[in-house]
């Protein structure tokens, strides 16, 4: 339950949830009124800042995202985001994880949506 975000009905009367979870902003450059580009950095500058100022990266053990959100509407991170989120992972040996309970299943043409990634080698 601490890990929902779509909405706060889906979490209300479950309280109190664990601590330490954050959330960034996903790179939603409709909703922001922004270029795929602009949301990619400001994107990944809210995570840089998060990590800076709420998670330290030692102690951050993942990273989780879905790699197509499925709630209101299918969206899907622009690919500069994607390789700066990989290498943000990589820089600081955060496990980068994918949750694919709504893209998964070959919903994408493939297996997984992330490996639609890998197989772009974006990842």
């Amino acid at each position: 339950m601490a890990l929902t975000t779509s909405k706060t009905i889906y979490r209300a009367g479950f309280g109190p949830l664990p601590s330490g979870i954050f959330v960034a902003p996903f790179p939603y450059a409709f909703r922001l009124g922004m270029t795929e580009e602009q949301v990619s950095q400001y994107s990944l500058e809210q995570l840089e800042y998060l990590l800076a100022s709420l998670s330290a990266p030692k102690e951050t053990a993942a990273i989780l995202i879905e790699s197509v959100l499925g709630e209101g509407g299918y969206v899907v991170p622009p690919v500069s985001f994607m390789k700066g989120l990989r290498a943000l992972c990589d820089r600081h040996g955060i496990m980068l994880i994918f949750d694919e309970i709504q893209s998964g299943f070959g919903r994408t043409g493939k297996w997984f949506a992330s490996s639609i990634l890998m197989w772009c080698r974006i990842l």
